[in-house]
């Protein structure tokens, strides 16, 4: 299985859902794991071992995307939740 999943990711496709499942992330959305700047190592580190340079433009994609929604959640999300409450009627 791993030379199959190995091939696939040398040829480019689905490199990165198929190094999230490799590298024990099998999903994103319920771990949290998009805006989690600690998964950016592993990624990294999975792309350098199996992926050739040359095909990881996918992996940069994400990690980038990675690095916008945790500044994102980190600096941003505080203000709305500010914003909202400010504004939301009393009880």
């Amino acid at each position: 299985m791993f030379q199959t999943a190995r091939s696939l990711v040398t040829r480019g496709a689905c490199a990165v859902a198929l190094a999230l499942l490799l590298s024990g992330v099998t999903n994103a959305a319920e771990n949290d794991n998009a805006y989690d700047p600690a998964l950016i190592g592993k990624l990294d580190a999975f792309a350098r071992r199996h992926i050739p340079s040359s095909a990881r433009q996918n992996v940069r994609n994400v990690t980038s995307n990675i690095r916008y929604n945790a500044d994102i959640r980190s600096k941003r999300l505080p203000e709305v939740v500010a914003w909202i409450e400010h504004r939301s009627p009393r009880a």
